[in-house]
């Protein structure tokens, strides 16, 4: 594993944390296209994805790992032929989906899964493949893009992988058009598919709805070319670059009956939209939202209102925000902040999440003990009820092998307790998978 060290400056004469309140990752990114960040709780490291190609002059193809103080660049796919667009672990597995088509000297077409070593191609057939967004629901990893069949199962748009198999889940009785199908997320204990669809009797439609056995089109007379959903609030919101017949915004909110705008105006494309603490942020290249001008293109919802985050000045766009270690990062084809070089990948300093989160317990997941000797206890207030869906309770040790699997029906409210005394004495993993989100908590076994 090749390692990068971060290399410290003293430098006389001026300080650079008063100068500049974005920071810069050892040589990050090299000015080439970051597009997607995520932080893994596994191997506790900070995936940035997309078109990379170097890092600290050091070849780091399509995606690399930051462990807050240095690269680790034994991701690299070994050769640049197409961006990552989306990162996700499932059942204990990292997968990447994109534009690749090669990776560490496979054929891969769209889809590699990270073997310990090296990306495998997952060992199935696909032809002229895109992946543009990966969600977990119903204890399967949906797989969204541009195809119409992959491993000879017809299964246009959409298409479900259980661990070992594809299972076919395509759009029925649809048509594309400018955009087709692109992004997934959950809400409400369904699964959303957003694009630009239109029906046999050509209805437009923005988004479509999979409740585990039946399609439902719920959005007549919406549609538009769409960059990212999020829950939140319990609501679901959606960016794109235009809508047609839809509240004149860049950004709609959805709440299972009304489709309305976010807030006066949204002027600017949001390439991803993250819920952060008791926030809603929209990454992108952003113009204005409510009539304030958003110059580091990282746009604030509070519910109510939209704010800039700071009175920084990007020279081009942000792809993506995520919190890694209770500090804030982005990702972007940005090569400057404020003058400064900056190059694609930059840390707010003296920003914490523990500053801005949620006093709310909802969502917060309790275990007692900790340490502990034999038993846990395991508390989970569910901020969205699972309407009696299934949750998965898997315990992880320390080389990441799966040592506890538990499965029970929840709706609200998650108690339950495990045994652990037979497990050799280190620290542990707790991972609580819902329908809507997956919680994870650190837990040490002694005698």
């Amino acid at each position: 594993m090749r390692k990068i060290s971060v290399l410290i400056i003293l430098v006389l004469g001026f300080n650079l944390v008063e100068a500049q309140n974005w920071v810069s990752l050892a040589g990050a990114n090299n000015g080439t296209d970051g597009r997607v960040l995520f932080p893994d709780s596994i191997t506790g490291k900070l995936f940035v994805a997309g078109s990379l190609k170097t890092l600290d002059n050091h070849s780091s193809w399509v995606i690399s790992a930051w462990d807050g103080l240095n690269w680790d660049t034994t991701y690299s796919f070994g050769a640049y032929d197409g961006p990552i667009t989306a990162v996700s672990r499932y059942q204990n597995e990292l997968y990447v989906g994109g534009f690749i088509i090669h990776a560490c000297n496979k054929y891969c077409n769209g889809f590699a899964k990270w073997d310990g070593n090296c990306w495998d191609s997952l060992n199935i057939s696909h032809n002229s493949t895109i992946i543009v967004d990966l969600c977990i629901y119903n204890n399967l990893l949906y797989w969204v893009g541009i195809f119409d069949t992959i491993s000879n199962l017809y299964s246009p748009m959409i298409i479900a992988w259980n661990g070992n198999n594809w299972i076919p889940n395509g759009l029925p009785h649809y048509s594309a058009n400018t955009g087709g199908s692109g992004l997934c997320c959950v809400y409400h204990n369904s699964i959303y598919f957003a694009g630009n669809f239109s029906d046999s009797l050509g209805q437009l439609y923005g988004f479509v709805k999979f409740d585990g056995t039946n399609w439902s089109m719920p959005s007549p007379g919406f549609g538009g070319l769409i960059h990212s959903m999020a829950v939140y609030n319990d609501e679901l919101y959606m960016s794109g670059n235009y809508f047609v017949n839809s509240p004149a915004n860049y950004i709609v909110k959805w709440n299972d009956t009304t489709l309305s705008a976010v807030g006066n105006e949204f002027y600017g494309e949001a390439w991803h939209l993250r819920v952060i603490g008791d926030k809603l942020f929209a990454a992108g290249g952003i113009d204005t939202a409510d009539g304030i001008p958003i110059h580091d293109n990282l746009a604030v919802w509070d519910g109510s209102h939209w704010s800039d985050f700071s009175n920084d000045t990007f020279n081009n766009g942000v792809m993506d925000v995520a919190v890694y270690n209770n500090e804030l990062y982005v990702v972007g084809a940005f090569t400057k902040i404020n003058g400064d070089s900056i190059g694609g990948v930059a840390k707010y300093n003296g920003w914490h999440l523990s500053d801005h989160d949620i006093k709310s317990t909802k969502g917060k997941l309790e275990i007692f003990p900790n340490p502990t000797s034999d038993v846990l206890n395991i508390l989970l207030e569910l901020p969205i009820p699972c309407n009696n869906q299934q949750i998965n309770i898997k315990v992880f040790d320390v080389l990441g092998r799966t040592v506890i699997e538990k499965s029970l029906m929840c709706d609200a409210f998650l108690q339950t307790v495990i045994n652990i005394g037979s497990l050799p004495n280190e620290s542990y993993l707790l991972q609580v998978i819902t329908p809507n989100k997956i919680y994870n908590k650190t837990f040490i076994l002694y005698e």
